[in-house]
């Protein structure tokens, strides 16, 4: 010590020295200002700072804010004479920053003409930290969801909380220290075996089983059950946390239904993605079997592509986070070695909690259905191209008379290369022609191809040209400069460009113009506008409508074909018409970066 508060030479004094000293409890002597005068070890131990540390600092400096303002006037009062002594609980700032607890005695003595505070304090941490646990503790209790009921060795009930008695339509006053009349007689078995794990002393956990409520009502309920244990390890009480699960039990069992009897592939996916079921269609559409197949990561699972892997992983990561899709059209493969044309649906799975713990896939095959498609898109082509032989017959008889007339020009003319340069050039007129009318009509795999939608443009309005001229109708280009390159399906967007084009001529059987514009924004748009004699707004609901056509020949086909075309490259069309003024058509095709 390097001085006593007490500097008088007796025994007595140095008993109190050494007493104030070794004293089990934290103690300090402070003056009337608050300043620490004495502090024994214990009090350094509990604050965390060495005997010089503290003198330099006074209780003010350690008390925690929130309490410093009681201690304050607890302490004015002792100084007015108020009080001779007071005793509060109040928490301190360790050294290191964090909150020590104190049962706090404050008295007073006169020394030396001055009246000294002396201050003592009981380490009670470690009792408020576990009184907020327990306040934490009966709180998840009272607040819980789910039933908790602690029972005797006898299975009799010492307690239950609120869910517990929502349950199972009982109140605790009702049946505190009575056994639990909730277990039909066709589930003894069940509560036996229950009692008798927990009685050994092990954790039973989800174990499903059928109790009856107070009004009768039988429930599917899913019980978890544990020891309570002494010091000693001893079994003492019996702890059982209990969920209704009648609702989740019966979607369950909707679910699988669904599952078993869809005539679509269904799969089931945990939420690492491993398939955990399948239905008997799955087998059915891909060959495996759902043997073959569950326990697999759905990354590799046999039926998907190598080249869509990519797409599956991006699908799986969106539906984690709770974003389903409807209909995605995409290729899978067979155990055979085939594809085939699948729309996918995927949607999460979530549980009790509304956590998602998985998710489901519904495969449809659209094969016949891509092949029906094909055979409309081909059977449109035909007929467009039918309706052109004559326009097109017209347009090569006019290179046909010329070439016949510089051929017999050329039997008697000493200007060969003249006549020679023009034959070539009729010739390749005709040639492109018949290029353009065999790749409309001949069937074609879809292939995405770089193209030039001007350039497109160029050659369809090469084809309908000579009927435009023949119908006085007047074709007026307009093409924005930069127009960049994307990926399409050529003929199918030129099948398209010539189904409007038609359709806007046949509107105008007076002659007229014929405006087609390409402009570009931050997406390429494709108009086409007639001076035609417009379209009635009831008629123009119900353009695309399957077979609905004002045309007497029609089959009310071609918009509807030419309408999935676009939106089958992510586009759109829209039609703005107005009756005796003429009618636009708008297609909107997305830029696409080409690789």
């Amino acid at each position: 010590m390097t001085q006593n508060f007490l500097e008088i030479d007796s025994i007595n004094a140095d008993i109190f020295n050494r007493a104030f000293e070794y004293a089990p409890i934290s103690m300090a002597v402070m003056d009337e200002e608050g300043k620490f005068l004495h502090v024994n070890s214990s009090l350094c131990d509990y604050l965390g700072y060495t005997e010089e540390e503290l003198k330099k600092m006074s209780f003010h400096t350690v008390t925690h804010p929130k309490d410093l303002m009681l201690d304050l006037m607890q302490n004015t009062r002792l100084l007015n004479g108020e009080i001779t002594t007071f005793q509060m609980e109040k928490r301190y700032i360790h050294k290191q920053g964090h909150t020590v607890w104190g049962l706090l005695k404050v008295s007073q003595a006169p020394f030396m003409g001055k009246m000294l505070t002396i201050g003592q304090v009981v380490d009670i941490t470690e009792q408020k930290v576990s009184e907020v646990e327990l306040k934490r503790l009966k709180s998840f209790y009272d607040l819980s969801s789910e039933g908790i009921g602690i029972f005797d060795l006898n299975g009799c009930i010492i307690q239950v909380n609120r869910a517990f008695e929502e349950i199972f339509g009982w109140k605790e006053d009702e049946i505190k220290g009575e056994k639990l009349p909730v277990t039909p007689d066709f589930t003894l078995d069940d509560a036996r075996y229950l009692i008798n794990e927990t009685l050994e002393g092990r954790v039973v956990r989800n174990f499903e089983t059928i109790k009856q409520r107070k009004d009768g009502r039988l429930i599917t309920t899913s019980i978890s059950m544990s020891p309570i244990c002494d010091e000693e390890n001893n079994t003492v009480a019996l702890a059982g946390v209990v969920r209704d699960i009648t609702e989740e039990k019966t979607v369950r069992s909707l679910l699988q239904s669904f599952i078993d009897n869809n005539l679509d592939p269904v799969l089931i996916f945990d939420q690492n993605g491993i398939l955990i079921e399948a239905n008997h269609a799955t087998e059915k559409s891909f060959g495996w079997t759902v043997k073959e197949l569950i326990g697999t990561n759905i990354d590799n699972l046999p039926l998907i592509p190598e080249d869509r892997i990519d797409e599956v992983q991006n699908y799986k990561i969106k539906v984690l986070k709770g974003n389903g899709f409807l209909e995605h059209e995409t290729v899978r493969l067979r155990k055979d070695g085939t594809y085939i044309n699948v729309l996918i649906t995927s949607f999460p799975i979530e549980d009790h909690q509304h956590l998602i713990n998985g998710f489901a896939v519904i495969k449809r095959d659209i094969t016949e259905r891509k092949k029906a498609e094909e055979l409309m898109i081909q059977s449109e082509k035909l007929s467009i191209a039918g309706q052109l032989a004559a326009a097109i017959a017209h347009e090569i008889r006019n290179p046909l008379t010329s070439i016949k007339g510089f051929l017999k020009l050329l039997q008697y003319s000493n200007e060969k290369d003249l006549y020679y340069d023009i034959v070539h050039n009729e010739i390749n007129r005709i040639e492109l022609i018949l290029t353009e009318l065999l790749s409309l009509a001949k069937p074609q795999k879809s292939k995405m191809i770089q193209c030039d939608i001007r350039k497109t443009l160029e050659h369809v309005t090469s084809l309908l040209e000579a009927e435009a001229n023949m119908n006085s109708i007047e074709i007026i280009k307009k093409f924005d400069l930069e127009v960049p390159v994307i990926l399409c399906d050529e003929n199918q967007i030129k099948q398209v460009f010539i189904n409007f084009i038609k359709n806007a001529m046949e509107a105008m059987s007076n002659g007229g113009s014929l405006k087609i514009e390409v402009l570009l924004d931050d997406k390429i748009f494709i108009r086409f506008t007639d001076t035609g004699s417009g379209i009635p707004e009831e008629i123009l609901s119900k353009i695309g409508q399957p077979f609905y056509t004002t045309k007497e020949n029609g089959t009310g086909l071609g918009f509807m074909i030419s309408k999935n075309i676009i939106e089958n490259h992510n586009g759109t069309v829209k039609i703005i018409s107005e009756v005796n003024k003429g009618t636009s058509v708008e297609v909107m095709l997305p830029l696409i970066q080409v690789q």
